[in-house]
């Protein structure tokens, strides 16, 4: 797979994340993240966690642009 396709399938996947929020679901992003990156140090993928202004906790993550809010 190319980075496009590689970031298209993260970015199913954490849409589908919407629909019912679990850490394996979750990590499995994270992983694919990680896989690329180490195969890729020249290409990454950007990946990290987010927190909305008003929560107290990391409730979401970013890849690249777009970022996802969750309750968990």
């Amino acid at each position: 797979m190319d980075k496009e396709q590689v970031l298209n399938k993260m970015i199913n996947m954490a849409n589908k994340l919407l629909d019912g929020w679990t850490r394996k679901k979750e990590n499995a992003i994270w992983t694919l993240c990680l896989i690329w990156n180490t195969e890729h140090p020249e290409d990454e993928i950007f990946m990290c966690e987010y927190q909305s202004e008003d929560s107290e906790y990391v409730n979401g993550f970013m890849i690249e642009d777009d970022y996802w809010v969750f309750e968990k």
